[in-house]
């Protein structure tokens, strides 16, 4: 799986949003605890247009909502302990594994003549539901972390999936 930049910019925009959002005492967090577009930009070193565009992304996935007034910007519509890194990456990228991707791949043939029993489709389904289930598990409050203690919350997740939870998988890979 490879992470466009958007998706990435996206996630540590959202990060600088969720690490803002646990700075404050739990009394004023429905308070406006934001950050502007030029201040997103600045922390991440992206443009103010780009910026822009990634936030008006997670403002339609319904992760951050715009603050009007003097003390404006964008803040989490939710906490960060409820905001997983699989809405995340949805909200920004779509999808992480396209439901055709059997049709785009068959050749010179009008569909992939491996429709019916399909290792490439059984292992990379496994492959995939797995790292849904991690993200899944795994929230923005896990990396709002230093980088050893969230490499360790993936890790548990990890750990549990393997330890006999078995993944839903995305339901064209059941076959």
């Amino acid at each position: 799986m490879r992470i466009s930049a958007m998706e990435e910019y996206g996630l540590r925009a959202l990060l600088c949003l969720a690490r803002i959002a646990d700075s404050k005492p739990a009394e004023k967090v429905g308070a406006s605890i934001s950050l502007t577009i030029p201040e997103i930009a600045e922390s991440e070193g992206i443009s103010v247009p780009y910026a822009s565009k990634i936030m008006r992304k997670l403002r339609q996935g319904g992760l951050v909502e715009a603050v009007r007034g003097r003390t404006g910007g964008y803040k989490l519509t939710i906490g960060p302990a409820k905001i997983t890194l699989l809405q995340a990456l949805e909200a920004l990228g779509g999808p992480l594994m396209a439901d055709d991707y059997c049709d785009r791949y068959s050749g010179t043939l009008d569909e992939c003549i491996h429709t019916s029993d399909c290792s490439l489709r059984g292992a990379f389904g496994g492959f995939t539901g797995y790292l849904m289930k991690i993200l899944e598990m795994t929230t923005l409050a896990d990396m709002t972390r230093k980088e050893s203690d969230a490499r360790e919350a993936v890790q548990r997740s990890a750990e549990f999936l393997i330890g006999g939870l078995e993944p839903k998988l995305p339901l064209d890979m059941k076959q």
